[in-house]
């Protein structure tokens, strides 16, 4: 599962997304938010350049590894990442309706995304190790940051409505809801992993097939699935919700 797919998680009622939300203060509220704790993965200070592509609004954010981060004028050049979404991809994220890594979670890297991102030059090859620890903790503000789970919070991806939860190195976690005609990797190139994975059913019943075994994973069952082994899971009726758990080099 790609990326380009806390603490504690909860359901809730979706947040409506707030269409006329004022970006520069959630930029601004970002920016406050920022900490030493949230920078510790980050080798040097960094900067994240946010535009609102049906704005034309732009921002830049300069994250220090101590202290505050800090809202300038955009220069287009020297960022860590880039920030390209239309205002209400930006609102939906304020509101806590969807988060970052939702925005940008794919099956494949040619599949597009409500946010896409430029990685800065110098930072191609530490996007695992830095810059998603803290992308995630510049966009989930509080402490420690709280997730939205949940139908009215995940986008379509890898064939079931998904959530990423935190991605860090080696480590990956996802909720994942299905219904009827859901099928979470349909396609065979995508039901094998180089790393194992736990899957743990939070409701309902979801039909599975484990390298061409079916199986039946229940609410209060978790199942372990090695590296290698191909898996797929779907719904026959109702609904069915799962948490992913991915661990080890590659994952």
């Amino acid at each position: 599962m790609h990326l380009i797919v806390a603490v504690a998680a909860l359901f809730a009622a979706p947040a409506q997304a707030a269409a006329d939300c004022d970006i520069a203060a959630a930029v601004d509220a970002w920016a406050a938010d920022w900490s030493r704790r949230d920078a510790a993965q980050l080798h040097a200070d960094a900067a994240f350049e946010l535009q609102v592509t049906d704005t034309g609004e732009s921002f830049r954010v300069e994250l220090p590894r101590q202290g505050t981060g800090r809202v300038v004028a955009a220069t287009g050049a020297d960022y860590a990442t880039r920030f390209s979404a239309p205002r209400d991809v930006y609102c939906d994220i304020a509101s806590g309706r969807m988060n970052i890594l939702t925005t940008l979670g794919q099956a494949r890297p040619s599949d597009p995304t409500p946010m896409a991102v430029d990685i800065g030059a110098g930072y191609k090859d530490r996007v695992r190790s830095e810059l998603i620890p803290a992308w995630f903790h510049f966009f989930a503000t509080g402490a420690p940051e709280i997730v939205k789970f949940g139908f009215g919070h995940g986008r379509q991806v890898h064939g079931g409505h998904a959530v990423p939860l935190y991605y860090g190195e080696g480590l990956r976690t996802a909720w994942y809801g299905l219904k009827p005609g859901m099928h979470v990797n349909r396609d065979p190139a995508d039901q094998a992993n180089e790393f194992d994975s736990i899957f743990v059913v939070l409701a309902g019943e979801v039909r599975a097939r484990f390298d061409g075994r079916e199986a039946t994973v229940r609410k209060g069952e978790s199942v372990f699935v090695p590296a290698g082994m191909r898996h797929e899971f779907w719904v026959d009726e109702g609904e069915g919700e799962f948490l992913v758990i991915m661990t080890g080099e590659g994952a």
